[in-house]
């Protein structure tokens, strides 16, 4: 992972993050709204938010909060599907003769309306199993210092498997 400064960071990058941003602002998920867009040659090949399959799903209460557990774990139970993954197919789907391959993926976080950094702990194995075997090569995140926090894909799928094996032994005293 290696982080970039806001002072370095092209009008580009910052404005596919604030497109993620507004994606974000569509979740109807009730704990992060997260937005993310997919970015080859600096043209947007795909958009996606988390949300959940029918709004009529929409969790009043999450089932993970229900359970008390945090950063991936039993994120089985979750019904929203990501943004990340979302945002994988809806450039598969558009764009279907575009090899995704060196492409770049910008994910923006908010939380009550508020945008939000990452933690820098990627944790969900299935949006890091996604986009790895998509072909995309840099996970890009807002950093709490304003800049960037960007991951190759094959960092970040090892690091969500850490980070999500880590959570398990703390929060069921494994």
């Amino acid at each position: 992972m290696k982080e970039i400064p806001r002072e370095s960071l092209t009008r580009n990058e910052i404005k596919f993050m604030e497109i993620a941003w507004e994606y974000a602002k569509l979740s109807n998920c009730n704990e992060a709204n997260y937005g993310a867009i997919v970015v080859k040659n600096d043209l947007v090949l795909g958009t996606g938010f988390n949300h959940t399959i029918e709004d009529n799903l929409a969790c009043n209460k999450c089932p993970r909060r229900t359970l008390d557990v945090h950063f991936g774990v039993a994120s089985d139970l979750c019904y929203a599907l990501h943004a990340e993954r979302n945002a994988v197919h809806d450039a598969k789907k558009n764009h279907p003769r575009v090899n995704l391959k060196d492409a770049k993926i910008y994910v923006g976080k908010r939380k009550n309306g508020e945008i939000k950094p990452t933690r820098g702990k990627p944790y969900c194995t299935n949006c890091a199993k996604e986009i790895y075997f998509s072909g995309i090569k840099d996970i890009i995140f807002y950093s709490k210092n304003g800049g960037f926090l960007v991951f190759d894909s094959f960092e970040f799928l090892i690091s969500s498997y850490l980070n999500l094996m880590n959570a398990y032994k703390e929060q069921l005293k494994l």
